[in-house]
Protein backbone atom coordinates (compact mmCIF):
# COMPACT_ATOMS: atom_id res chain seq x y z
CA UNK A 1 0.00 0.00 0.00
CA UNK A 2 2.71 2.37 1.03
CA UNK A 3 4.66 1.34 -2.55
CA UNK A 4 1.28 2.61 -4.57
CA UNK A 5 0.98 5.59 -2.10
CA UNK A 6 4.57 6.49 -3.03
CA UNK A 7 4.10 5.90 -6.69
CA UNK A 8 1.03 7.84 -6.96
CA UNK A 9 2.75 10.76 -5.22
CA UNK A 10 6.12 10.54 -7.62
CA UNK A 11 3.76 10.12 -10.64
CA UNK A 12 1.60 13.91 -9.43
CA UNK A 13 5.80 15.41 -9.29
CA UNK A 14 6.86 14.38 -12.20
CA UNK A 15 2.74 15.26 -13.54
CA UNK A 16 3.48 18.71 -12.57
CA UNK A 17 7.22 19.20 -13.50
CA UNK A 18 5.96 18.46 -16.82
CA UNK A 19 3.06 20.70 -16.78
CA UNK A 20 4.56 23.57 -15.34
CA UNK A 21 7.35 23.78 -17.81
CA UNK A 22 5.99 24.53 -20.97
CA UNK A 23 5.89 26.92 -24.22
CA UNK A 24 9.47 26.39 -25.33
CA UNK A 25 8.92 28.92 -28.70
CA UNK A 26 7.11 31.18 -26.22
CA UNK A 27 3.94 32.44 -26.97
CA UNK A 28 2.22 35.70 -28.35
CA UNK A 29 -1.08 37.51 -27.28
CA UNK A 30 -2.87 39.88 -29.28
CA UNK A 31 -6.43 39.80 -27.69
CA UNK A 32 -8.22 39.50 -24.68
CA UNK A 33 -9.68 36.33 -25.67
CA UNK A 34 -6.03 34.55 -25.88
CA UNK A 35 -5.23 35.99 -23.03
CA UNK A 36 -8.94 34.70 -20.51
CA UNK A 37 -8.18 31.45 -22.07
CA UNK A 38 -4.79 30.87 -21.52
CA UNK A 39 -5.42 28.69 -18.31
CA UNK A 40 -7.94 26.49 -20.26
CA UNK A 41 -5.66 25.90 -23.00
CA UNK A 42 -2.55 25.78 -21.37
CA UNK A 43 -3.16 24.23 -17.76
CA UNK A 44 -0.16 23.57 -15.38
CA UNK A 45 1.69 26.13 -17.35
CA UNK A 46 3.81 28.14 -14.84
CA UNK A 47 6.84 28.32 -16.48
CA UNK A 48 6.97 29.71 -20.05
CA UNK A 49 10.43 28.59 -21.54
CA UNK A 50 10.51 30.66 -24.21
CA UNK A 51 9.24 34.67 -25.05
CA UNK A 52 6.29 36.48 -24.26
CA UNK A 53 4.55 38.61 -26.27
CA UNK A 54 1.77 41.27 -25.12
CA UNK A 55 -0.04 43.38 -28.32
CA UNK A 56 -3.12 43.69 -28.83
CA UNK A 57 -5.59 46.70 -29.02
CA UNK A 58 -8.08 45.00 -27.20
CA UNK A 59 -6.35 43.95 -23.95
CA UNK A 60 -7.87 45.53 -20.83
CA UNK A 61 -6.65 42.99 -18.26
CA UNK A 62 -3.74 40.56 -17.89
CA UNK A 63 -5.70 38.36 -14.89
CA UNK A 64 -5.65 35.19 -17.21
CA UNK A 65 -1.95 35.43 -16.95
CA UNK A 66 -1.78 35.04 -12.79
CA UNK A 67 -0.63 31.31 -13.11
CA UNK A 68 2.67 32.09 -14.49
CA UNK A 69 6.09 32.68 -12.00
CA UNK A 70 8.49 32.16 -14.40
CA UNK A 71 9.62 33.52 -17.79
CA UNK A 72 12.96 32.18 -19.15
CA UNK A 73 12.87 34.58 -22.06
CA UNK A 74 11.55 37.85 -22.80
CA UNK A 75 8.24 39.32 -21.81
CA UNK A 76 7.53 41.99 -24.05
CA UNK A 77 4.37 44.38 -23.36
CA UNK A 78 3.93 46.87 -25.87
CA UNK A 79 1.18 48.91 -27.88
CA UNK A 80 -1.79 47.60 -25.85
CA UNK A 81 -3.12 51.17 -26.14
CA UNK A 82 -6.26 50.03 -23.41
CA UNK A 83 -4.24 48.32 -20.82
CA UNK A 84 -4.17 50.37 -17.73
CA UNK A 85 -2.21 48.03 -15.17
CA UNK A 86 -0.52 44.90 -15.12
CA UNK A 87 -2.62 43.32 -12.71
CA UNK A 88 -2.72 39.53 -13.28
CA UNK A 89 1.39 39.07 -13.33
CA UNK A 90 1.53 39.29 -9.48
CA UNK A 91 3.02 36.16 -9.22
CA UNK A 92 5.72 36.28 -11.61
CA UNK A 93 8.99 35.99 -9.95
CA UNK A 94 11.92 36.03 -12.39
CA UNK A 95 12.26 36.52 -16.02
CA UNK A 96 15.49 35.80 -17.34
CA UNK A 97 15.97 37.82 -20.56
CA UNK A 98 14.15 41.36 -21.30
CA UNK A 99 10.91 42.64 -19.75
CA UNK A 100 10.16 45.38 -22.23
CA UNK A 101 6.67 47.27 -21.63
CA UNK A 102 6.70 49.77 -24.29
CA UNK A 103 3.97 51.82 -26.23
CA UNK A 104 0.58 51.62 -24.14
CA UNK A 105 -0.61 54.68 -24.29
CA UNK A 106 -3.38 53.69 -21.17
CA UNK A 107 -1.02 51.74 -18.88
CA UNK A 108 -1.19 54.04 -15.54
CA UNK A 109 1.07 51.89 -12.91
CA UNK A 110 2.82 48.59 -12.62
CA UNK A 111 0.71 47.17 -9.53
CA UNK A 112 1.05 43.37 -8.61
CA UNK A 113 4.90 43.20 -10.18
CA UNK A 114 5.71 43.38 -6.59
CA UNK A 115 6.90 39.64 -6.55
CA UNK A 116 9.22 39.72 -9.11
CA UNK A 117 13.44 39.11 -8.17
CA UNK A 118 15.00 39.12 -11.12
CA UNK A 119 15.11 40.10 -14.70
CA UNK A 120 17.65 39.47 -17.37
CA UNK A 121 16.60 43.19 -19.45
CA UNK A 122 14.17 45.36 -18.20
CA UNK A 123 12.84 48.10 -20.76
CA UNK A 124 9.90 50.63 -19.90
CA UNK A 125 9.17 53.10 -22.32
CA UNK A 126 6.30 55.07 -24.10
CA UNK A 127 3.88 54.39 -22.08
CA UNK A 128 1.86 57.45 -21.75
CA UNK A 129 -0.20 57.30 -18.60
CA UNK A 130 2.76 55.91 -16.47
CA UNK A 131 3.32 58.20 -13.57
CA UNK A 132 5.47 55.76 -10.93
CA UNK A 133 6.67 52.42 -11.06
CA UNK A 134 4.92 51.25 -8.15
CA UNK A 135 4.74 47.48 -9.00
CA UNK A 136 8.56 46.64 -8.77
CA UNK A 137 9.24 46.53 -5.32
CA UNK A 138 10.28 43.01 -5.23
CA UNK A 139 13.21 43.92 -7.83
CA UNK A 140 16.08 43.12 -6.60
CA UNK A 141 18.77 42.40 -9.54
CA UNK A 142 18.75 43.14 -13.47
CA UNK A 143 21.72 40.87 -14.86
CA UNK A 144 21.62 42.92 -17.98
CA UNK A 145 19.84 46.59 -18.66
CA UNK A 146 17.31 49.02 -17.55
CA UNK A 147 16.21 51.31 -20.01
CA UNK A 148 13.28 53.69 -18.71
CA UNK A 149 12.73 55.67 -21.84
CA UNK A 150 10.24 57.91 -23.09
CA UNK A 151 7.07 57.79 -20.27
CA UNK A 152 6.22 61.50 -21.49
CA UNK A 153 3.99 61.95 -17.69
CA UNK A 154 6.90 59.95 -15.88
CA UNK A 155 7.12 61.63 -12.43
CA UNK A 156 8.86 59.21 -10.06
CA UNK A 157 11.24 56.43 -10.19
CA UNK A 158 9.16 55.52 -7.20
CA UNK A 159 8.64 51.69 -7.19
CA UNK A 160 11.92 50.10 -7.54
CA UNK A 161 13.67 51.18 -4.31
CA UNK A 162 14.57 47.85 -3.41
CA UNK A 163 16.61 47.46 -6.41
CA UNK A 164 20.46 46.82 -5.70
CA UNK A 165 22.40 46.24 -8.78
CA UNK A 166 22.41 46.45 -12.79
CA UNK A 167 25.23 44.06 -14.61
CA UNK A 168 24.94 46.51 -17.57
CA UNK A 169 23.65 49.77 -18.15
CA UNK A 170 20.85 51.68 -16.22
CA UNK A 171 19.18 54.55 -19.21
CA UNK A 172 17.01 57.26 -17.78
CA UNK A 173 16.26 59.02 -21.34
CA UNK A 174 13.85 61.08 -22.36
CA UNK A 175 11.10 61.26 -19.41
CA UNK A 176 9.85 64.77 -19.94
CA UNK A 177 8.17 65.32 -16.45
CA UNK A 178 10.84 63.34 -14.19
CA UNK A 179 12.76 65.85 -11.88
CA UNK A 180 15.33 63.56 -10.12
CA UNK A 181 16.31 59.93 -9.44
CA UNK A 182 14.52 58.99 -6.15
CA UNK A 183 13.69 55.54 -6.11
CA UNK A 184 17.57 54.63 -6.71
CA UNK A 185 18.39 54.79 -3.20
CA UNK A 186 19.39 51.29 -2.55
CA UNK A 187 21.27 50.48 -5.80
CA UNK A 188 24.77 49.97 -4.90
CA UNK A 189 26.37 49.19 -9.00
CA UNK A 190 25.82 49.56 -12.79
CA UNK A 191 27.52 49.04 -15.80
CA UNK A 192 26.69 52.25 -17.28
CA UNK A 193 24.85 54.94 -16.14
CA UNK A 194 23.57 56.98 -18.02
CA UNK A 195 21.48 59.95 -17.51
CA UNK A 196 20.07 61.62 -20.95
CA UNK A 197 17.13 64.21 -22.72
CA UNK A 198 15.02 64.60 -19.78
CA UNK A 199 13.96 68.01 -19.68
CA UNK A 200 12.60 68.86 -16.32
CA UNK A 201 15.33 67.21 -14.76
CA UNK A 202 17.03 69.54 -12.06
CA UNK A 203 18.53 66.95 -9.15
CA UNK A 204 20.65 63.60 -9.26
CA UNK A 205 19.21 63.12 -5.66
CA UNK A 206 18.16 59.58 -5.48
CA UNK A 207 21.83 57.83 -6.39
CA UNK A 208 22.55 57.70 -2.32
CA UNK A 209 24.40 54.91 -2.04
CA UNK A 210 26.00 54.02 -5.53
CA UNK A 211 29.59 53.33 -5.20
CA UNK A 212 30.46 51.78 -8.30
CA UNK A 213 30.05 52.66 -12.18
CA UNK A 214 32.10 49.97 -14.12
CA UNK A 215 32.57 51.64 -17.57
CA UNK A 216 30.52 54.82 -17.69
CA UNK A 217 28.85 57.82 -16.41
CA UNK A 218 26.59 59.98 -18.52
CA UNK A 219 25.38 62.55 -18.14
CA UNK A 220 23.87 64.86 -21.15
CA UNK A 221 21.15 67.02 -22.60
CA UNK A 222 19.07 67.19 -19.42
CA UNK A 223 18.40 71.32 -19.77
CA UNK A 224 17.38 72.07 -16.50
CA UNK A 225 20.08 70.79 -14.79
CA UNK A 226 21.78 73.50 -12.75
CA UNK A 227 24.65 71.45 -10.17
CA UNK A 228 25.68 67.91 -10.38
CA UNK A 229 25.09 66.56 -6.66
CA UNK A 230 27.32 64.29 -4.48
CA UNK A 231 26.79 60.84 -6.25
CA UNK A 232 26.44 58.35 -3.47
CA UNK A 233 30.30 57.48 -2.53
CA UNK A 234 31.61 56.78 -5.57
CA UNK A 235 35.27 57.13 -5.67
CA UNK A 236 36.22 55.52 -8.96
CA UNK A 237 34.15 55.38 -12.36
CA UNK A 238 35.13 54.21 -16.20
CA UNK A 239 34.28 57.09 -17.99
CA UNK A 240 32.96 60.36 -17.88
CA UNK A 241 30.76 62.19 -20.66
CA UNK A 242 28.85 65.74 -19.18
CA UNK A 243 27.81 66.80 -22.83
CA UNK A 244 25.18 69.36 -24.14
CA UNK A 245 23.34 70.72 -20.63
CA UNK A 246 22.68 73.85 -21.35
CA UNK A 247 22.34 75.19 -17.67
CA UNK A 248 24.73 72.93 -15.55
CA UNK A 249 26.78 75.75 -14.10
CA UNK A 250 28.81 73.25 -11.33
CA UNK A 251 29.99 69.47 -11.13
CA UNK A 252 31.27 69.81 -7.12
CA UNK A 253 29.56 67.04 -6.81
CA UNK A 254 31.64 65.00 -8.32
CA UNK A 255 34.46 65.33 -5.70
CA UNK A 256 34.84 62.11 -4.26
CA UNK A 257 36.22 60.78 -7.64
CA UNK A 258 39.71 60.36 -7.65
CA UNK A 259 40.20 57.98 -10.69
CA UNK A 260 38.73 57.67 -14.03
CA UNK A 261 39.48 54.27 -15.94
CA UNK A 262 38.59 55.54 -19.30
CA UNK A 263 38.00 58.67 -21.42
CA UNK A 264 36.63 62.06 -19.83
CA UNK A 265 33.93 63.99 -22.10
CA UNK A 266 33.18 67.44 -21.12
CA UNK A 267 31.45 68.83 -23.65
CA UNK A 268 29.11 71.86 -24.69
CA UNK A 269 27.62 72.76 -21.14
CA UNK A 270 26.90 76.18 -22.11
CA UNK A 271 26.99 77.58 -18.35
CA UNK A 272 29.83 75.41 -17.04
CA UNK A 273 32.67 77.98 -16.32
CA UNK A 274 34.72 75.74 -14.18
CA UNK A 275 36.05 72.64 -13.68
CA UNK A 276 35.85 72.38 -10.00
CA UNK A 277 34.81 69.07 -8.47
CA UNK A 278 37.17 67.12 -10.31
CA UNK A 279 40.17 68.60 -8.34
CA UNK A 280 40.69 65.25 -6.27
CA UNK A 281 41.30 63.44 -9.83
CA UNK A 282 44.55 61.62 -10.23
CA UNK A 283 44.63 59.71 -13.46
CA UNK A 284 42.59 59.08 -16.38
CA UNK A 285 43.44 56.06 -18.36
CA UNK A 286 41.66 57.31 -21.47
CA UNK A 287 41.82 60.37 -23.61
CA UNK A 288 40.53 64.19 -22.42
CA UNK A 289 38.27 66.25 -24.56
CA UNK A 290 37.00 69.28 -23.14
CA UNK A 291 35.21 70.99 -26.39
CA UNK A 292 32.42 73.77 -27.17
CA UNK A 293 31.96 75.05 -23.17
CA UNK A 294 31.01 78.57 -24.20
CA UNK A 295 31.79 80.52 -20.70
CA UNK A 296 34.49 77.85 -19.23
CA UNK A 297 37.34 79.95 -18.22
CA UNK A 298 39.29 78.03 -15.44
CA UNK A 299 40.48 74.29 -15.96
CA UNK A 300 42.43 74.28 -12.55
CA UNK A 301 40.31 71.37 -10.96
CA UNK A 302 42.07 68.99 -13.08
CA UNK A 303 45.27 70.32 -11.28
CA UNK A 304 46.26 67.18 -9.59
CA UNK A 305 45.64 64.89 -13.08
CA UNK A 306 49.27 63.59 -13.52
CA UNK A 307 48.54 60.66 -16.52
CA UNK A 308 46.33 60.64 -19.21
CA UNK A 309 46.17 57.65 -21.47
CA UNK A 310 45.92 58.88 -25.35
CA UNK A 311 44.49 61.73 -26.88
CA UNK A 312 44.33 65.63 -24.65
CA UNK A 313 41.97 67.95 -27.53
CA UNK A 314 40.93 71.48 -26.55
CA UNK A 315 39.00 73.04 -28.50
CA UNK A 316 36.00 75.60 -29.56
CA UNK A 317 35.90 76.76 -25.60
CA UNK A 318 35.09 80.51 -26.66
CA UNK A 319 36.32 82.25 -23.37
CA UNK A 320 38.91 79.96 -21.86
CA UNK A 321 42.36 81.48 -22.04
CA UNK A 322 44.59 79.30 -19.97
CA UNK A 323 45.56 76.15 -19.56
CA UNK A 324 46.50 76.23 -16.20
CA UNK A 325 45.47 72.85 -14.25
CA UNK A 326 47.29 70.56 -17.18
CA UNK A 327 50.21 71.49 -15.72
CA UNK A 328 51.02 68.24 -13.57
CA UNK A 329 50.17 65.57 -16.35
CA UNK A 330 53.01 63.56 -17.50
CA UNK A 331 53.90 63.85 -21.01
CA UNK A 332 54.79 60.28 -21.93
CA UNK A 333 50.91 59.56 -21.14
CA UNK A 334 49.55 62.01 -23.90
CA UNK A 335 50.25 60.71 -27.86
CA UNK A 336 48.16 63.35 -29.19
CA UNK A 337 48.09 66.63 -28.75
CA UNK A 338 45.32 69.15 -30.24
CA UNK A 339 44.29 72.60 -29.19
CA UNK A 340 42.87 74.99 -31.00
CA UNK A 341 39.77 77.08 -32.04
CA UNK A 342 39.88 78.65 -28.66
CA UNK A 343 39.81 82.59 -29.50
CA UNK A 344 40.72 83.77 -26.01
CA UNK A 345 43.60 80.84 -25.22
CA UNK A 346 47.16 82.72 -24.86
CA UNK A 347 48.34 80.66 -22.33
CA UNK A 348 49.18 77.16 -23.39
CA UNK A 349 52.97 77.25 -21.79
CA UNK A 350 51.96 74.77 -18.50
CA UNK A 351 54.84 72.26 -17.67
CA UNK A 352 53.12 69.24 -19.75
CA UNK A 353 52.61 71.16 -22.68
CA UNK A 354 56.15 72.45 -22.81
CA UNK A 355 57.27 68.67 -21.96
CA UNK A 356 55.80 67.46 -24.90
CA UNK A 357 56.14 69.94 -27.20
CA UNK A 358 60.23 69.29 -26.41
CA UNK A 359 60.74 65.69 -25.72
CA UNK A 360 57.64 64.15 -27.33
CA UNK A 361 57.56 62.29 -30.92
CA UNK A 362 53.35 62.34 -30.75
CA UNK A 363 51.47 64.71 -32.73
CA UNK A 364 50.62 68.14 -32.45
CA UNK A 365 48.17 70.28 -33.25
CA UNK A 366 47.89 73.78 -32.54
CA UNK A 367 45.91 76.53 -34.61
CA UNK A 368 43.47 79.17 -34.26
CA UNK A 369 44.09 80.28 -30.56
CA UNK A 370 45.00 83.96 -29.77
CA UNK A 371 48.35 85.16 -29.59
CA UNK A 372 51.19 83.22 -27.52
CA UNK A 373 49.06 80.13 -28.68
CA UNK A 374 48.33 80.34 -31.96
CA UNK A 375 50.94 77.46 -33.10
CA UNK A 376 53.23 74.78 -31.91
CA UNK A 377 56.21 77.64 -32.36
CA UNK A 378 54.68 80.24 -30.27
CA UNK A 379 54.12 78.07 -27.49
CA UNK A 380 57.70 76.60 -27.75
CA UNK A 381 58.78 80.52 -27.59
CA UNK A 382 56.62 81.08 -24.27
CA UNK A 383 58.28 78.04 -22.95
CA UNK A 384 61.73 79.02 -23.23
CA UNK A 385 61.23 82.32 -22.46
CA UNK A 386 59.38 81.59 -18.74
CA UNK A 387 62.14 79.07 -18.51
CA UNK A 388 59.25 76.44 -17.61
CA UNK A 389 61.33 73.79 -17.85
CA UNK A 390 62.65 74.84 -14.13
CA UNK A 391 59.30 75.26 -12.38
CA UNK A 392 56.26 72.64 -11.30
CA UNK A 393 59.88 70.73 -9.80
CA UNK A 394 57.82 68.90 -7.62
CA UNK A 395 53.80 68.53 -7.45
CA UNK A 396 53.96 68.42 -3.68
CA UNK A 397 52.41 71.79 -3.59
CA UNK A 398 48.96 72.84 -5.64
CA UNK A 399 46.68 75.75 -5.43
CA UNK A 400 43.77 76.90 -6.54
CA UNK A 401 41.71 78.59 -8.74
CA UNK A 402 43.77 79.46 -11.02
CA UNK A 403 43.07 81.73 -12.72
CA UNK A 404 42.32 83.61 -9.85
CA UNK A 405 40.86 86.94 -9.16
CA UNK A 406 40.51 86.98 -5.03
CA UNK A 407 42.19 84.34 -2.89
CA UNK A 408 43.69 81.27 -3.83
CA UNK A 409 43.77 78.03 -1.75
CA UNK A 410 46.79 75.81 -1.23
CA UNK A 411 46.91 72.09 -1.04
CA UNK A 412 49.88 70.56 0.65
CA UNK A 413 49.98 66.94 0.38
CA UNK A 414 52.91 65.89 1.56
CA UNK A 415 52.67 68.29 5.03
CA UNK A 416 56.06 70.18 4.10
CA UNK A 417 56.54 73.09 5.96
CA UNK A 418 55.70 76.54 3.72
CA UNK A 419 57.62 79.30 5.15
CA UNK A 420 56.54 81.81 2.98
CA UNK A 421 54.70 82.72 -0.60
CA UNK A 422 56.44 85.20 -3.08
CA UNK A 423 54.64 86.08 -6.13
CA UNK A 424 56.82 87.98 -9.26
CA UNK A 425 55.81 89.64 -11.88
CA UNK A 426 56.80 88.50 -15.59
CA UNK A 427 59.98 90.98 -14.92
CA UNK A 428 61.15 89.47 -12.11
CA UNK A 429 59.52 92.45 -9.52
CA UNK A 430 57.94 90.87 -6.12
CA UNK A 431 54.57 91.66 -5.91
CA UNK A 432 53.81 90.00 -3.20
CA UNK A 433 54.94 88.45 0.27
CA UNK A 434 53.43 85.90 2.84
CA UNK A 435 55.06 84.45 5.64
CA UNK A 436 53.10 82.35 8.52
CA UNK A 437 50.54 80.03 7.95
CA UNK A 438 49.29 80.05 4.51
CA UNK A 439 46.28 77.76 3.38
CA UNK A 440 44.78 80.74 1.70
CA UNK A 441 46.40 83.50 -0.20
CA UNK A 442 44.85 87.56 -0.71
CA UNK A 443 45.52 87.82 -4.25
CA UNK A 444 42.76 90.61 -4.70
CA UNK A 445 45.60 93.96 -5.09
CA UNK A 446 47.08 92.32 -7.75
CA UNK A 447 46.26 93.33 -11.71
CA UNK A 448 45.32 91.15 -14.00
CA UNK A 449 47.93 89.14 -15.70
CA UNK A 450 50.49 86.55 -15.76
CA UNK A 451 52.61 85.94 -12.83
CA UNK A 452 55.13 83.32 -10.90
CA UNK A 453 54.39 82.30 -7.55
CA UNK A 454 57.08 80.89 -5.03
CA UNK A 455 56.28 78.34 -2.28
CA UNK A 456 59.57 78.61 0.04
CA UNK A 457 59.97 75.39 2.07
CA UNK A 458 62.45 73.89 4.10
CA UNK A 459 65.68 74.07 2.08
CA UNK A 460 63.53 73.96 -1.38
CA UNK A 461 61.57 76.68 -3.64
CA UNK A 462 58.85 75.14 -5.38
CA UNK A 463 57.77 77.48 -8.55
CA UNK A 464 54.40 77.58 -10.80
CA UNK A 465 52.59 80.24 -12.78
CA UNK A 466 49.50 81.87 -11.45
CA UNK A 467 47.03 83.95 -13.98
CA UNK A 468 44.99 86.77 -12.06
CA UNK A 469 41.99 87.78 -14.14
Amino acid sequence: MKKIIILAALALIIQTGVFSQCLPDGITFTTQEQIDNFQTNYPGCSRIEGDVLINGDNIVNLNGLEPIFHINGDLIITRCNSLENLVGLGNLDTIMDEFNISYNASLFDLQTLGNLKYTGYLTISTNNSLQNLLGFEGLLNVGNSVSIIQNINLLSLAGIENLVSVGHSLTIQSNALLENLTGLENIISVGILDIDNNESFTSLSGLNNLSTVYYSLGISHNNSLLTIDQIGNLTEIGGLNISYNENLNSIAGLANINKIRGFVDIVSNDKLSSLYGLENITTIEGPLFIRGNDVLTDISGLINVTAVDGSVRIFENNELSSLFGLDNINYESINDLNIYSNPHLSICEVQSICNYLGNSNGSIYIVNNANGCNSEEEVQIACETLGIQQLNSTPNIFFYPNPASNEIFVTNKEKLNINEVNVYSQLGTTMLHSKGILDKIDVSTLNQGLYIIEFVTDGMKHRDKLLIE
